[in-house]
Protein backbone atom coordinates (compact mmCIF):
# COMPACT_ATOMS: atom_id res chain seq x y z
CA UNK A 1 0.00 0.00 0.00
CA UNK A 2 2.87 2.32 0.70
CA UNK A 3 4.82 2.05 -2.59
CA UNK A 4 0.88 2.79 -4.64
CA UNK A 5 0.83 5.56 -2.06
CA UNK A 6 4.06 6.73 -2.91
CA UNK A 7 3.11 6.33 -6.72
CA UNK A 8 0.14 8.56 -6.34
CA UNK A 9 -2.22 5.90 -6.44
CA UNK A 10 -5.55 5.95 -4.92
CA UNK A 11 -6.19 2.99 -1.98
CA UNK A 12 -9.47 2.25 -0.44
CA UNK A 13 -9.02 -0.45 1.98
CA UNK A 14 -12.38 -2.56 2.88
CA UNK A 15 -12.11 -4.80 5.47
CA UNK A 16 -14.54 -7.34 5.86
CA UNK A 17 -15.69 -7.58 9.08
CA UNK A 18 -17.18 -11.50 10.92
CA UNK A 19 -17.23 -12.75 14.33
CA UNK A 20 -14.09 -14.29 14.65
CA UNK A 21 -12.49 -10.59 14.00
CA UNK A 22 -14.99 -7.82 15.18
CA UNK A 23 -12.98 -7.58 18.43
CA UNK A 24 -9.96 -6.68 15.96
CA UNK A 25 -11.33 -3.83 14.44
CA UNK A 26 -9.12 -1.28 17.23
CA UNK A 27 -5.75 -3.12 16.81
CA UNK A 28 -6.34 -2.68 12.90
CA UNK A 29 -6.82 0.96 13.22
CA UNK A 30 -3.60 0.87 15.76
CA UNK A 31 -1.73 -0.16 13.48
CA UNK A 32 -2.41 1.68 10.60
CA UNK A 33 -1.41 4.47 13.18
CA UNK A 34 1.89 3.02 13.69
CA UNK A 35 2.81 2.36 10.03
CA UNK A 36 2.07 6.16 9.65
CA UNK A 37 -0.62 5.89 7.08
CA UNK A 38 -3.22 7.69 9.18
CA UNK A 39 -1.17 10.40 9.70
CA UNK A 40 0.45 10.69 6.18
CA UNK A 41 -2.72 10.98 5.20
CA UNK A 42 -4.05 13.98 7.45
CA UNK A 43 -0.60 15.82 5.94
CA UNK A 44 -1.71 15.15 2.41
CA UNK A 45 -5.12 16.47 3.09
CA UNK A 46 -3.86 19.64 4.65
CA UNK A 47 -1.24 19.58 1.40
CA UNK A 48 -3.92 19.41 -0.99
CA UNK A 49 -6.23 22.30 0.74
CA UNK A 50 -2.85 24.67 0.70
CA UNK A 51 -2.58 23.58 -3.02
CA UNK A 52 -5.81 24.04 -3.57
CA UNK A 53 -6.31 27.83 -2.77
CA UNK A 54 -4.40 28.60 -6.27
CA UNK A 55 -5.48 25.76 -8.33
CA UNK A 56 -9.55 24.32 -8.03
CA UNK A 57 -7.47 20.74 -9.75
CA UNK A 58 -4.37 20.53 -7.58
CA UNK A 59 -3.10 17.16 -6.40
CA UNK A 60 -0.34 16.22 -3.99
CA UNK A 61 1.94 13.77 -5.32
CA UNK A 62 1.02 10.74 -2.81
CA UNK A 63 -2.14 9.30 -3.21
CA UNK A 64 -5.74 9.36 -1.26
CA UNK A 65 -5.60 6.80 1.53
CA UNK A 66 -9.40 5.72 2.95
CA UNK A 67 -10.40 2.70 4.78
CA UNK A 68 -13.50 0.90 5.73
CA UNK A 69 -15.18 -1.85 7.40
CA UNK A 70 -18.13 -4.21 6.02
CA UNK A 71 -19.92 -7.01 7.69
CA UNK A 72 -20.03 -10.18 6.10
CA UNK A 73 -22.63 -12.61 5.59
CA UNK A 74 -22.03 -16.29 5.30
CA UNK A 75 -25.49 -18.14 4.88
CA UNK A 76 -23.53 -21.82 5.85
CA UNK A 77 -22.73 -20.31 9.18
CA UNK A 78 -25.09 -17.75 10.18
CA UNK A 79 -23.24 -18.11 13.48
CA UNK A 80 -20.35 -16.09 12.33
CA UNK A 81 -22.50 -13.02 11.16
CA UNK A 82 -22.67 -9.79 12.05
CA UNK A 83 -24.90 -6.38 11.95
CA UNK A 84 -23.57 -3.29 10.26
CA UNK A 85 -24.84 -1.72 13.31
CA UNK A 86 -22.26 -4.01 15.78
CA UNK A 87 -19.32 -2.80 13.51
CA UNK A 88 -20.45 1.22 14.46
CA UNK A 89 -20.73 0.03 18.23
CA UNK A 90 -16.86 -1.42 17.83
CA UNK A 91 -15.58 2.17 16.18
CA UNK A 92 -17.38 4.11 18.80
CA UNK A 93 -16.48 2.14 21.63
CA UNK A 94 -12.91 1.53 20.10
CA UNK A 95 -12.96 5.94 20.49
CA UNK A 96 -14.38 7.30 17.22
CA UNK A 97 -17.17 9.46 17.56
CA UNK A 98 -20.90 8.36 15.94
CA UNK A 99 -19.95 10.61 12.49
CA UNK A 100 -16.29 9.46 12.54
CA UNK A 101 -18.06 5.53 12.97
CA UNK A 102 -19.98 6.30 10.29
CA UNK A 103 -17.63 7.72 7.63
CA UNK A 104 -15.90 4.33 8.30
CA UNK A 105 -18.59 1.67 7.42
CA UNK A 106 -19.49 0.91 4.04
CA UNK A 107 -23.11 0.66 4.61
CA UNK A 108 -23.58 3.90 6.51
CA UNK A 109 -21.19 6.27 4.83
CA UNK A 110 -22.72 6.06 1.39
CA UNK A 111 -25.70 7.07 2.95
CA UNK A 112 -24.33 9.85 5.10
CA UNK A 113 -23.28 11.45 1.96
CA UNK A 114 -26.13 11.70 -0.11
CA UNK A 115 -27.99 12.87 3.23
CA UNK A 116 -25.55 15.71 3.84
CA UNK A 117 -25.17 17.26 0.51
CA UNK A 118 -29.08 17.08 0.62
CA UNK A 119 -29.27 19.06 3.57
CA UNK A 120 -26.88 21.18 2.58
CA UNK A 121 -28.70 21.68 -0.89
CA UNK A 122 -25.79 20.34 -3.18
CA UNK A 123 -27.32 17.69 -4.57
CA UNK A 124 -30.87 16.73 -5.13
CA UNK A 125 -31.80 12.41 -4.96
CA UNK A 126 -30.74 10.37 -7.25
CA UNK A 127 -33.96 8.38 -8.17
CA UNK A 128 -31.90 5.38 -10.02
CA UNK A 129 -34.00 2.19 -8.84
CA UNK A 130 -31.13 -0.55 -8.83
CA UNK A 131 -29.76 -1.39 -5.68
CA UNK A 132 -25.85 -2.05 -7.22
CA UNK A 133 -24.00 -2.52 -9.93
CA UNK A 134 -25.69 -5.82 -10.51
CA UNK A 135 -28.84 -3.84 -11.90
CA UNK A 136 -27.05 -1.10 -13.52
CA UNK A 137 -24.29 -3.17 -15.73
CA UNK A 138 -21.60 -4.38 -14.05
CA UNK A 139 -20.42 -8.02 -15.49
CA UNK A 140 -18.13 -10.73 -14.10
CA UNK A 141 -16.91 -13.16 -16.39
CA UNK A 142 -15.14 -15.86 -15.09
CA UNK A 143 -11.92 -17.64 -16.05
CA UNK A 144 -14.28 -20.38 -18.53
CA UNK A 145 -16.21 -17.32 -20.25
CA UNK A 146 -19.43 -17.10 -18.39
CA UNK A 147 -20.82 -14.01 -17.37
CA UNK A 148 -22.59 -13.17 -14.17
CA UNK A 149 -24.51 -10.02 -12.95
CA UNK A 150 -22.82 -10.22 -9.83
CA UNK A 151 -19.76 -11.52 -8.04
CA UNK A 152 -21.96 -13.54 -5.13
CA UNK A 153 -23.55 -15.55 -8.52
CA UNK A 154 -19.81 -16.93 -9.67
CA UNK A 155 -19.97 -20.30 -9.94
CA UNK A 156 -23.95 -20.80 -9.85
CA UNK A 157 -25.49 -22.40 -12.98
CA UNK A 158 -28.41 -20.80 -13.14
CA UNK A 159 -27.28 -17.25 -12.74
CA UNK A 160 -25.26 -17.32 -15.74
CA UNK A 161 -26.50 -14.38 -18.01
CA UNK A 162 -24.25 -14.70 -20.66
CA UNK A 163 -20.95 -16.46 -22.41
CA UNK A 164 -17.35 -14.18 -23.97
CA UNK A 165 -16.89 -15.75 -27.20
CA UNK A 166 -13.18 -14.95 -28.19
CA UNK A 167 -13.55 -15.97 -31.77
CA UNK A 168 -16.31 -13.66 -32.30
CA UNK A 169 -15.16 -11.09 -30.19
CA UNK A 170 -18.35 -10.74 -28.39
CA UNK A 171 -20.54 -11.90 -25.64
CA UNK A 172 -23.67 -13.24 -26.24
CA UNK A 173 -26.13 -12.96 -23.62
CA UNK A 174 -29.51 -14.81 -22.30
CA UNK A 175 -32.89 -14.24 -20.94
CA UNK A 176 -31.00 -13.72 -17.34
CA UNK A 177 -29.48 -10.99 -18.26
CA UNK A 178 -32.86 -9.16 -19.11
CA UNK A 179 -34.16 -10.28 -15.84
CA UNK A 180 -31.46 -8.71 -14.20
CA UNK A 181 -32.12 -5.58 -15.33
CA UNK A 182 -35.52 -5.60 -14.26
CA UNK A 183 -34.82 -5.88 -10.96
CA UNK A 184 -35.88 -2.74 -9.66
CA UNK A 185 -37.12 -1.16 -6.67
CA UNK A 186 -40.35 0.43 -8.91
CA UNK A 187 -41.28 -3.28 -10.19
CA UNK A 188 -40.98 -4.77 -6.80
CA UNK A 189 -44.45 -4.73 -5.80
CA UNK A 190 -43.63 -4.54 -1.70
CA UNK A 191 -41.23 -2.06 -2.19
CA UNK A 192 -43.45 0.23 -4.19
CA UNK A 193 -45.32 2.74 -1.32
CA UNK A 194 -42.43 2.04 1.02
CA UNK A 195 -40.91 5.72 1.91
CA UNK A 196 -37.19 3.91 1.70
CA UNK A 197 -37.64 2.59 -1.59
CA UNK A 198 -34.88 5.33 -2.96
CA UNK A 199 -32.80 4.69 0.11
CA UNK A 200 -32.25 0.80 -0.31
CA UNK A 201 -32.86 0.58 -3.86
CA UNK A 202 -34.84 -2.91 -3.22
CA UNK A 203 -31.83 -4.20 -1.31
CA UNK A 204 -29.18 -6.88 -2.81
CA UNK A 205 -30.56 -9.57 -5.05
CA UNK A 206 -27.99 -11.81 -3.71
CA UNK A 207 -28.95 -11.98 -0.17
CA UNK A 208 -32.84 -11.97 -1.20
CA UNK A 209 -31.93 -15.48 -2.96
CA UNK A 210 -30.38 -17.25 0.29
CA UNK A 211 -33.25 -15.65 2.29
CA UNK A 212 -36.26 -16.24 -0.23
CA UNK A 213 -34.74 -18.25 -3.05
CA UNK A 214 -35.27 -15.66 -5.39
CA UNK A 215 -33.06 -12.85 -6.34
CA UNK A 216 -36.09 -10.74 -7.77
CA UNK A 217 -37.23 -10.53 -4.01
CA UNK A 218 -37.01 -7.72 -1.76
CA UNK A 219 -33.94 -7.52 0.85
CA UNK A 220 -34.46 -5.19 3.55
CA UNK A 221 -31.63 -5.86 5.19
CA UNK A 222 -30.69 -3.06 8.24
CA UNK A 223 -31.85 -0.07 5.58
CA UNK A 224 -34.07 1.33 8.46
CA UNK A 225 -31.65 1.25 10.94
CA UNK A 226 -29.16 2.62 9.27
CA UNK A 227 -30.97 5.69 7.96
CA UNK A 228 -32.44 6.13 11.38
CA UNK A 229 -28.97 6.19 12.45
CA UNK A 230 -27.91 8.93 10.30
CA UNK A 231 -30.97 10.76 9.67
CA UNK A 232 -31.34 12.05 13.06
CA UNK A 233 -27.58 13.35 13.65
CA UNK A 234 -27.46 14.65 10.13
CA UNK A 235 -30.89 16.88 10.47
CA UNK A 236 -29.87 17.90 14.23
CA UNK A 237 -26.27 18.91 12.78
CA UNK A 238 -28.12 20.89 9.66
CA UNK A 239 -30.28 23.01 12.02
CA UNK A 240 -27.10 24.36 13.87
CA UNK A 241 -25.29 25.22 10.59
CA UNK A 242 -28.16 26.37 7.91
CA UNK A 243 -29.56 30.28 8.62
CA UNK A 244 -32.88 30.42 10.00
CA UNK A 245 -34.62 32.02 6.06
CA UNK A 246 -33.26 28.49 4.28
CA UNK A 247 -35.74 25.52 4.07
CA UNK A 248 -34.90 22.70 6.03
CA UNK A 249 -36.59 19.62 4.14
CA UNK A 250 -35.60 16.51 1.75
CA UNK A 251 -39.02 16.47 0.38
CA UNK A 252 -39.08 17.96 -3.23
CA UNK A 253 -42.87 18.69 -3.10
CA UNK A 254 -42.31 22.34 -2.36
CA UNK A 255 -39.76 22.80 -5.02
CA UNK A 256 -41.91 20.93 -7.36
CA UNK A 257 -44.93 22.92 -6.65
CA UNK A 258 -42.97 25.89 -7.96
CA UNK A 259 -41.89 24.94 -10.87
CA UNK A 260 -44.14 26.11 -14.32
CA UNK A 261 -45.71 24.07 -16.95
CA UNK A 262 -43.20 25.21 -19.61
CA UNK A 263 -40.23 23.83 -16.80
CA UNK A 264 -42.03 20.58 -16.32
CA UNK A 265 -42.12 20.44 -19.72
CA UNK A 266 -38.65 21.11 -20.27
CA UNK A 267 -37.64 18.49 -17.82
CA UNK A 268 -39.51 15.73 -19.36
CA UNK A 269 -38.06 16.00 -22.44
CA UNK A 270 -34.77 17.76 -22.43
CA UNK A 271 -31.81 15.71 -22.66
CA UNK A 272 -29.14 18.66 -21.66
CA UNK A 273 -28.33 18.31 -17.79
CA UNK A 274 -27.24 21.88 -17.92
CA UNK A 275 -30.95 22.75 -18.70
CA UNK A 276 -31.92 20.57 -15.95
CA UNK A 277 -29.77 22.00 -13.00
CA UNK A 278 -30.73 25.74 -14.00
CA UNK A 279 -34.07 24.79 -13.12
CA UNK A 280 -33.82 22.78 -10.51
CA UNK A 281 -31.45 25.72 -9.09
CA UNK A 282 -34.47 27.88 -9.73
CA UNK A 283 -36.60 26.12 -8.33
CA UNK A 284 -34.49 25.91 -4.69
CA UNK A 285 -33.15 22.41 -4.85
CA UNK A 286 -29.95 23.66 -4.01
CA UNK A 287 -28.65 26.68 -1.68
CA UNK A 288 -27.71 29.62 -3.98
CA UNK A 289 -25.22 31.85 -2.11
CA UNK A 290 -24.87 36.02 -2.90
CA UNK A 291 -22.19 34.94 -4.85
CA UNK A 292 -23.95 32.74 -6.62
CA UNK A 293 -26.68 34.85 -7.29
CA UNK A 294 -24.61 37.09 -8.58
CA UNK A 295 -23.21 35.50 -11.06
Amino acid sequence: MELALSHGLRVSLRVNVGQENLRGIGALVDDLKARGFIEKEEARIAEEKELRKTDKKAKTKRGYFHYYFKATNDDTHPEKNITEQAIIDELMQYGFTAEEAIERQSQYSPTANVLRELFRKESYPEFAPGYCGSEQGMMVVDPFGRVYSCWDMVARDDDVVGFADPDMGRFLWNFTKAKWRTRTVDLMKACQLCPYAFICRGGCGSRAKNAYGSSFREYCGEAKEIFGFIASRLAAASVGETAPFVELTLSLAGPLARLTEAERATIMATKSQKEMLEIAKAAGLFLVTEGDAAK
